[in-house]
């Protein structure tokens, strides 16, 4: 079982079975937003040990989201997942990464409008040769950056 929320508010709540795509649509239009994803109903039943090897687990795997038709792939190492574990000191207190072995929410903050965030994150990263177009990168950049204030 599988929740997905955005901002607190949830948009799936189901049964994720196999390798399954899930489709959401956010009409919120606040500046920040905050993607949840969590496996809620994993119990101790769910992993098996045989001798001290994990032998079947449930888990879910991210294998790609998309926000406003971005692939947002490169910024999963963002997200982080404070795991609800079953027993006391059973692991870190936080996970950073695309698999969810525990319930605990995953969660993944962006801003408003997505595309712009993310191109705002791009374009802080890309390698561009001439002085030139570094000078209207940045001044788009700072532009955009503006709009998102």
């Amino acid at each position: 079982m599988v929740e997905i929320c955005v901002n607190d508010t949830s948009l799936f709540n189901d049964y994720i079975r196999g390798q399954q795509t899930v489709e959401v649509k956010v009409n919120d239009l606040n500046t920040a937003h905050t993607l949840s994803i969590e496996m809620t109903n994993k119990g101790t039943d769910d992993t098996i040990v045989e001798d001290d090897v994990i032998t079947k687990d449930k888990f879910l795997k991210i294998d790609k989201i998309y926000i406003d038709e971005v692939d947002i792939k490169q910024y999963i190492f963002e997200a982080k997942q404070n795991p609800l574990y079953h027993f006391p000191g059973q692991g870190p207190e936080t996970i950073v990464g695309k698999q969810l072995h525990f319930k605990g929410p995953w969660k993944l903050q962006y801003g408003n409008p997505p595309r712009q965030y993310f191109a705002t994150w791009s374009g802080s990263k890309q390698k561009i040769n001439t002085p030139e177009k570094q000078k209207i990168k940045n001044h788009y950049l700072k532009e955009i950056k503006k709009i998102m204030a």
